[in-house]
């Protein structure tokens, strides 16, 4: 029996698709987590995160600076030098980005008030919520 050419580009179309996930699995993880933390959170906890370290990148950050404070240059690295609205947590191991959340600042806002720098992924967070808004800091 032979197939028709229309089943196999469905099919073969299917499983591309299926790899294009837009958010890794850690991000709803992430986002629970926050919601309800005690008051820190450590990205290490999270079970699907691989890598041994993070960077946020917050508004009105250009690609070079981000490969700036990686130390390395990040292919697919977002452009915000003329966004306020996103922000992208960066999991790195072995000299790279090994995954990435972008992250609507309505919902979570990691960069209200700082800069962040390369930091551990065992580092605890500060975590503040209020009534419309979660707000994320790095430990002073």
């Amino acid at each position: 029996m032979k197939i028709p050419p229309w089943v196999v580009v469905i099919a073969a179309s299917s499983l591309l698709l299926a790899g294009c996930t837009t958010a890794p699995s850690w991000q709803s993880e992430l986002n629970t987590a926050l919601r309800e933390s005690d008051g820190t959170v450590a990205l290490s906890s999270l079970s699907e995160i691989e890598g041994s370290t993070f960077l946020v990148v917050c508004p009105y950050e250009s690609v070079g600076s981000i490969s700036d404070r990686l130390g390395f240059t990040w292919a697919g690295a977002p452009d915000y030098s003329n966004r306020d609205d996103r922000q992208t947590v960066a999991v790195v191991g072995d000299g790279e980005v090994t995954s990435h959340a972008e992250i609507p600042r309505d919902e979570v806002d990691f960069c209200s008030d700082t800069e962040w720098k390369v930091l551990p992924l065992d580092t605890s967070l500060t975590v503040t919520r209020s009534a419309d808004a979660i707000l994320v800091r790095p430990p002073s």
